[in-house]
């Protein structure tokens, strides 16, 4: 990402080892993108303080986020212009996620609004 919301500074690899990450991608002109919004909002709260990280990428830039983070809050972090990234990671299509445990390895892959994406979480996180 060329920048970042609501995060102190970019992200490290260093930083992000050993956490339950959810790479998620994104934009506001996406439907299903939005309504997933609130669902994610809740697994951040629900699950950050037991080491699990979203880390949300989307091609669009900082004033446009900014401007719909006034209507619509997200409460996780937010990579900003990261066309690349979406190619790095091959996604085609929107709203895209990919939950990596803390040992690097994906184990869920989806529409980030899906729900069984809290209980894939729950066993990356070993939480019974």
């Amino acid at each position: 990402a060329k920048d970042w919301l609501n995060i102190e500074k970019a992200p490290t690899l260093g930083s992000l080892h050993g956490n339950v990450l959810l790479v998620e991608f994104w934009a506001t002109w996406c439907g299903p993108c939005i309504e997933s919004i609130p669902h994610l909002n809740e697994l951040q709260r629900k699950y950050a303080d037991k080491g699990f990280k979203i880390l949300s990428f989307t091609e669009q830039n900082r004033q446009g986020i900014e401007n719909f983070l006034k209507h619509t809050p997200m409460d996780y972090s937010i990579g900003l212009e990261s066309d690349a990234t979406f190619d790095r990671y091959g996604v085609t299509g929107i709203p895209q996620a990919f939950l990596v445990n803390g040992s690097g390895k994906i184990v869920w892959e989806g529409n980030s609004g899906d729900k069984t994406l809290e209980s894939a979480v729950q066993a990356a996180l070993k939480i019974n």
